[in-house]
């Protein structure tokens, strides 16, 4: 797993590359990639590897996480969704 600075990491997210940031973190895990904040609750980014389309998270929660959001975006299109959303499209495709 690669360690960076949020700054640089996306990079690192753009090419869906396993990597621990400043209390964030993108993994690979089956058909997803996932980048998330501050742990497994809260998803700023989900990419579904069957449909190739990069989903983000439209839900606020502090000051800190919404700048992880600007430093960690993909650079890609990204359809944004309720965490609740997010979480579904993981448990149910």
């Amino acid at each position: 797993m690669v360690r960076t600075s949020n700054a640089k990491a996306s990079r690192y997210v753009a090419d869906r590359v396993n990597f621990k940031g400043s209390n964030t973190f993108g993994e690979n895990e089956g058909k997803f990639y996932i980048v998330y904040s501050y742990g497994k609750h809260f998803i700023l980014y989900l990419y579904d590897k069957t449909t190739n389309e990069w989903f983000g998270s439209e839900d606020k929660y502090s000051v800190s996480t919404s700048k992880q959001q600007t430093q960690l975006h993909p650079n890609k299109e990204v359809m944004y969704l309720p965490q609740k959303e997010l979480k579904n499209i993981i448990n149910f495709r």
